[in-house]
């Protein structure tokens, strides 16, 4: 039933009878089934995707026509994502290796510095990891009111320092004042730089104010080599791959994990590491298909945030690149099980 639809009507007019329905509004591509991508073929700036839904083959003749096994989308890529979308189908370019990613085995990140013997994201808990032998350490940074780069998870205070205020609504003087879990105070991302000069940091930017801070510190200090930088924002992603430069890592937004995990291609070369859970809600994200996926494209798969060890196993058996944990002492171990060890 050809017709000029998009991606996600596309996946709407099969959702409704897919058996093994996936919620690709996750990704924010609007809600699709399971598909089997049969080809692609663009003329212009026209792309038509031929793909057949995963269900019952007496279904899909009811919904697509008699004996018809599959349909085809003629698509005008008008949003963000489709336009990724329609990018990989013309490039498979293999993702440029970054000196970050420069490691012999695994990674073991030390995510939020981890969490069992001191507060998340406070120097006592990055202490503890790096004590451990950990040489990547996983933050997050919000910005205060006037303008300092702190290291933080949430937007607001009340959860670990049980203060009814925002992070962006205080200075950094007042911010310092306060105590996570009523015992170690919130540092600042230059603070972990300058005690840790010559570790490894993934940052995940949290929020817009952050984005020119963060740019300013990492032009300042000279960082690229030894930083990838997150975000869920595809905007805030792509405005700090502008401003720092093609030799910057990222990790990759949901609409690129959504694009690799259904065309197993990227567009351009900017170096990036598909940082993702093993679900999001229904839908599976790590398995073979995506690890190959991946692998193909050049892209390493880290995945967060994992405190079980024989999830971590199954995760490393399946050719995972790194793995994130609140638990580093559990993680440690596995790797030192398997031999991999190497900080």
């Amino acid at each position: 039933m050809p017709g000029r639809l998009s991606l996600a009507t596309l996946g709407r007019l099969a959702s409704p009878l897919a058996e093994h329905r996936r919620d690709f509004q996750l990704f924010g591509l609007g809600p699709l089934p399971e598909l089997v991508l049969l080809g692609f073929v663009r003329v212009g700036s026209t792309v038509a995707i031929t793909a057949q839904p995963k269900i019952d083959p007496g279904l899909r003749s009811m919904v697509l026509g008699h004996e018809a096994d599959h349909y085809t989308s003629y698509m005008e890529p008008t949003s963000t994502e489709e336009r990724i979308l329609e990018g990989c189908l013309s490039s498979n370019q293999s993702v440029s290796r970054h000196p970050y990613l420069n490691h012999d085995g695994p990674v073991a990140f030390a995510h939020r510095g981890g969490n069992l013997e001191a507060p998340e994201n406070t120097l006592a808990a990055f202490e503890h990891a790096v004590s451990l032998g950990y040489r990547y350490l996983e933050t997050d940074v919000h910005c205060s009111a006037d303008g300092v780069l702190v290291a933080f998870h949430d937007s607001d205070l009340q959860r670990t320092c049980g203060t009814d205020a925002n992070i962006a609504d205080l200075c950094w003087t007042e911010i310092a004042e306060l105590r996570v879990n009523d015992l170690e105070p919130i540092p600042r991302m230059i603070d972990l730089l300058d005690r840790w000069p010559d570790h490894r940091f993934n940052i995940d930017c949290k929020s817009d104010e952050a984005v020119a801070p963060l740019i300013k510190l990492v032009e300042q200090r000279g960082l690229i080599p030894q930083i990838c930088v997150g975000a869920f924002s595809l905007k805030r992603l792509r405005t700090l791959r502008t401003r720092l430069g093609s030799g910057l890592l990222t990790s990759m937004a949901p609409a690129e994990i959504a694009a690799l995990r259904l065309t197993g291609r990227l567009p351009g070369a900017q170096p990036r590491a598909a940082q993702v859970p093993t679900a999001a809600g229904r839908l599976t994200v790590i398995n073979e298909r995506f690890i190959a996926n991946a692998q193909r494209a050049g892209v390493p798969v880290h995945v967060w945030t994992i405190n079980d060890a024989p999830e971590m196993h199954r995760l490393l058996d399946l050719g995972a690149d790194g793995v994130m944990t609140d638990d580093v002492a559990m993680l440690r171990n596995v790797m030192i099980e398997r031999n991999v060890w190497s900080g």
